[in-house]
């Protein structure tokens, strides 16, 4: 039996219908924290849980494995760290990205005080204590292998990781019809209010441009004095060519937001905003990314997608900045394609589920 940890957030919903493809025996699933997705546990093997404590371990059997779905919460890295031992490496990690950045990046931040850093250096031990004892490790970009390898001392499998969209791929067909008139190039800045995404940096460069420009920037969660600063420099250097996302948008409203974009900079130093991307991919849009990041490792060098450095926008031409070719949207919109595919997400998970017994017939 899988037994999975994870946070009940908004993808949740389609990971269960995805694990409701498997016998129901052979996966529970356990939904933690504040973001309540799932009201009510919908099928026999999901609980919703406010206490790790409340998880039963009595019944583990010697061929159960631990999936964990994230570990930046941490509750859920205590308890973890103390159960580990039980599963005995069939534990899978799956790594999204703030787990494996946020910690290291504190530890370096002179702004953070010393009870912050000797704080995040104990849940650092137990996270490398938890890593060193799974056997399997999914990843959203495959170079985040290399940082589990390097700083936490992983051994063991990889896969990458997707979980199933929960994109209306009827809805995007559709507005990759439209077309798109802006009366200035509309510029989509980060995803988030999240100091990762560099914002004050990038907007200084792009102010090469203004006049030019529209910039949009995605602010409705995440650490929201940051996001007051976000946008006080975007005003101030924009004026009424900055817009700020600051509410909550549905799906479809956000998609169309996405849609409305002629380029999307990403100048985030970790991985994160892959849902994004995925979208922005997919509807042909000119898209900009570190190359210096495991998201540039995987979409660009890996899998061949069409994407831009943000590191050279600094002195790029306007007509540079913006020239993007319809054959490489197509690229990008295929490749995308191919990673919704249900069954391709599941060939997914059935190597992760059964890479210990492959393992251990060897």
């Amino acid at each position: 039996m899988n037994i999975h940890l994870m946070p009940n957030q908004k993808f949740a919903g389609a990971f269960i219908q995805l694990l409701n493809e498997y016998p129901v025996n052979e996966n529970t699933l356990y939904l933690y924290g504040r973001d309540k997705y799932i009201k009510t546990s919908p099928q026999n093997n999901v609980f919703l849980i406010d206490d790790f404590k409340n998880i039963d371990l009595g019944n583990i059997k010697g061929g159960d494995k631990l999936v964990l779905h994230g570990f930046y919460d941490r509750a859920l890295i205590r308890f973890v760290y103390y159960i580990r031992r039980k599963f005995n490496k069939q534990l899978i990690v799956i790594a999204w990205g703030a787990d494996i950045y946020n910690g290291r990046f504190l530890l370096k931040d002179r702004n953070a005080s010393l009870r912050e850093k000797l704080s995040q250096l104990r849940y650092e031990y137990y996270k490398r204590g938890i890593v060193k004892k799974a056997n399997v490790f999914m990843t959203f970009a495959s170079p985040d292998m290399e940082v589990l390898r390097k700083y936490y001392g992983a051994k063991g499998i990889h896969v990458d990781c997707l979980y199933p969209s929960n994109v209306d791929i009827v809805f995007l067909r559709e507005l990759l019809k439209e077309d798109l008139k802006n009366p200035k190039v509309r510029v989509m800045l980060g995803n988030s209010a999240s100091r990762t995404n560099n914002h004050l940096e990038m907007l200084e460069v792009l102010f090469q441009y203004k006049g030019l420009i529209e910039v949009i920037c995605p602010l409705s969660y995440g650490d929201f004095d940051y996001a007051r600063t976000v946008k006080s420099k975007g005003l101030e250097l924009f004026g009424e060519d900055f817009k700020a996302i600051e509410e909550y948008y549905t799906p479809n409203n956000y998609t169309r937001l996405l849609n409305s974009v002629n380029i999307a900079i990403f100048n985030n130093n970790r991985q994160e905003a892959t849902g994004n991307i995925e979208i922005l991919g997919f509807l042909k849009k000119k898209i900009y990314l570190r190359s210096d990041t495991s998201l540039w490792g995987h979409y660009v060098l890996r899998d061949g997608c069409i994407m831009f450095d943000v590191l050279k926008i600094k002195g790029m031409p306007f007509e540079s900045f913006c020239s993007f070719n319809d054959e490489d949207g197509i690229i990008n919109n295929k490749y995308f394609s191919k990673i919704w595919d249900p069954s391709y997400v599941r060939s997914l998970w059935d190597e992760a589920f059964n890479c210990y017994a492959v393992n251990k017939s060897r």
